[in-house]
């Protein structure tokens, strides 16, 4: 537990209370600029978030070996976090999220006692801390054997993703990104499944500044690195999410993330 004061997210509104008990000046909110500082990554930053990704990545692929009957959520995320430590990583870059069943239909789903079943979805959304800058990744995988069902939400999110990638240049504006990855899904039959926001900057923090998201203006700039995570929820099914991240390049994007997302029945 932390203690009153300035912590990761900022000052705590007990800490600013004492601040106003001793001190006149005038106290400016200036939370504004410093996000949009932090979206455009320097080549140093860009290297950091390029060996999270790697490593990230490289984890993402041993999934499917450690995977194994009535496994635990729980397990399998401590098996995820020592690989991606084995490879390099300071730790993860947030607490990693294994969902089996229908518990992938929860977009934040926090592992628990769940055990892996035949036919059971496997979402994993994991990252990579290297120098303080993190990766974030989500993979979705099936168990011993898949439906017809499974086959066209994993194909559609797919597709949606593709589309995403497809309208990112700088230049782009945010919530033209994100209407395009929408569009592939609401024109399928898991319309407005798709339930939140399509991505959002990453750096120092998982969440590092701007999104890709139907509300937003943010006009994407080269050198930003941001998720693109689409995802399809069925209530009491399952779900289906695929995340990598990019960076925004004049005329298009760099894949940062390279753990393979062919469908993939473990």
């Amino acid at each position: 537990m932390k203690k009153a004061g300035i912590c990761g997210s900022g000052l705590t509104y007990r800490a600013l209370q004492d601040v106003k008990k001793v001190t006149q000046a005038e106290l400016v909110d200036v939370w504004k600029g410093i996000e949009a500082a932090r979206m455009v990554k320097d080549p140093t930053e860009v290297e950091n978030l390029r060996e999270a990704c790697r490593i990230g990545s490289e984890a993402g692929k041993l999934i499917p070996s450690f995977l194994s009957d009535g496994m635990s959520e729980t397990e399998a995320a401590a098996e995820l976090n020592y690989r991606m430590q084995r490879l390099g990583a300071s730790g993860p870059s947030f607490a990693t999220n294994a969902s089996f069943g229908p518990n992938a239909a929860e977009p934040h789903h926090s592992p628990g006692s769940e055990r892996l079943r035949k036919g059971d979805f496997a979402l994993f959304d994991f990252g990579a801390l290297f120098n303080r800058y993190g990766s974030d990744i989500t993979r979705t995988f099936f168990y011993h054997r898949v439906t017809r069902r499974q086959k066209e939400m994993y194909e559609v999110v797919k597709e949606a993703q593709q589309a995403g990638f497809d309208a990112i240049r700088a230049g782009a504006i945010s919530k033209d990104v994100d209407a395009a990855a929408r569009a592939v899904i609401d024109g399928s039959s898991f319309k407005g499944l798709f339930i939140h926001s399509l991505g959002h900057g990453i750096g120092l923090s998982v969440h590092d500044g701007g999104r890709l998201a139907s509300g937003s203006d943010l006009v994407l700039e080269e050198n930003m690195v941001l998720t693109v995570e689409p995802g399809v929820y069925v209530r009491g099914e399952g779900g289906v999410r695929i995340e990598d991240d990019i960076r925004v390049t004049k005329d298009g994007y760099e894949l940062l993330t390279f753990t393979p997302k062919d469908l993939t029945v473990i």
